[in-house]
């Protein structure tokens, strides 16, 4: 097994610039652009409504010196509520630990090792979008160091990281701290994969194989100036350190505990002329302090089937939220989405139509002004303080994405 193939994301549409015996430098890029007709119950203005997005803009290198790797990527823009920018995804360099491959430590600023879901390529994704299940079990990216080791087929990672995600400003202000972001995953399966990102969906697959893991994180919040650490992340922030989902979160004198665990699960094999994939996974996160504690819990399920450059595929979620959470109760929160893809030019473009149904979504009405889903804008819920009410729906959408990457 390659150590480039090991830690390379997108290895299977970078161009290649220098190629020798001791440096590879390779290129890749991906953009994902969507257009959504989206159905709501809006007292204010037409239940019907349309939004044009470029999602995803990125250009990444992945290289190698001997046998250090490298792997940096950049968004141009789209990803967070910043608006348009230029902002780093991954920085992140990779070296074995002795004379062989099997154990390797990786630092820099790229994806905590935790979930399938969340640590799937985002140029793999046979949806238009990650499931119901982001809300509450998102991580994201952050800046740290892992040991992975991968003896046969097993594969343990283990991390420590900031806990204050991506892209975290130099700031000289007094601090309390807490415990940083510990993190474990392990299991049997993916070994001709890079852990930080997996492949999706039912491409690709030549032979029956399949994978179990386990997943795991704990931190404690520290006191940064007026607020904390984790209320103050500003990119792939779950809903449990929100401060509009979670009333307990925020303040510096209470500092609380955010954990999380869960299993996932996939098997893939050729079934005829057709490719078939399934995956499963569950999780729990809870955050706790002196002042409260909330708790939340999902599930997730897909199938997906490929033959020739024709995938079809549907997913279900579920989230439970806390009673705590402003979501009309604590009624599971359902999803289920139908989605088929076309690939085309060698797989440099992708055509793909999704349809997500949302039942049961919390949805925040201004008075006057329209209303907001919360499981697309779940910072909505502070209207709630200025008189808003909400009330659960369900949500049809309409996602027609084109997808391009080298």
């Amino acid at each position: 097994m390659s150590i480039v193939i090991f830690l390379s994301s997108l290895a299977h549409a970078a161009v290649p610039v220098v190629a020798t015996d001791r440096i590879d430098l390779d290129v890749n890029g991906f953009a994902h652009m969507f257009v959504m007709g989206q159905f709501v119950d809006d007292p204010a203005r037409d239940d019907a409504r349309a939004f044009l997005f470029l999602d995803q803009a990125r250009l990444g290198l992945s290289g190698r010196l001997d046998r250090s790797t490298l792997n940096v990527q950049v968004a141009f823009g789209g990803e967070t509520d910043a608006g348009p920018s230029l902002g780093l995804l991954d920085f992140a360099f990779a070296t074995p630990l002795g004379m062989g491959e099997t154990v390797q430590v990786k630092a820099g600023q790229f994806r905590v090792p935790y979930g399938r879901e969340q640590l799937a390529d985002d140029a793999g994704l046979a949806f238009g979008g990650r499931s119901l299940g982001q809300l509450a079990f998102v991580v994201g990216r952050d800046v740290g160091v892992a040991v992975v080791a991968r003896p046969g087929p097993v594969t343990v990672i283990g991390g420590v990281f900031t806990g204050g995600g991506r892209g975290v400003p130099v700031r000289y202000i007094p601090e309390e701290l807490g415990i940083p972001l510990l993190v474990v995953r392990a299991g049997v399966g993916d070994a001709a994969q890079d852990p930080f990102a997996l492949a999706t969906g039912s491409r690709d697959v030549d032979a029956l194989e399949g994978a179990v893991y386990l997943n795991a994180l704990y931190t404690r919040d520290s006191a940064v100036g007026h607020s904390t650490l984790l209320s103050v992340k500003s990119a792939d922030k779950s809903v449990l350190l929100d401060e509009t989902w979670n009333p307990y979160v925020g303040d510096p004198t209470k500092l609380g505990d955010w954990w999380q665990a869960g299993a996932d699960a996939v098997v893939r094999a050729p079934a005829g002329p057709w490719t078939l994939a399934v995956e499963l996974q569950g999780d729990v996160a809870g955050f706790e302090s002196d002042a409260g504690s909330v708790l939340a819990i999902g599930g997730r399920a897909q199938v997906a089937a490929s033959r020739g450059p024709v995938e079809v595929a549907a997913r279900w979620a579920c989230l439970v939220p806390d009673k705590a959470f402003p979501t009309d109760g604590d009624a599971p929160i359902h999803e289920i989405t139908p989605a088929v893809g076309v690939d085309l030019a060698a797989r440099h473009v992708r055509i793909l139509l999704d349809l997500p149904i949302v039942v049961g979504a919390p949805v925040y009405i201004e008075d006057g002004v329209g209303a907001y889903v919360g499981t697309d804008l779940p910072g909505q819920a502070d209207l709630l303080a200025e008189g808003g009410t909400v009330e659960r729906q369900t949500v049809a959408a309409a996602r027609l994405a084109l997808q391009g990457q080298f």
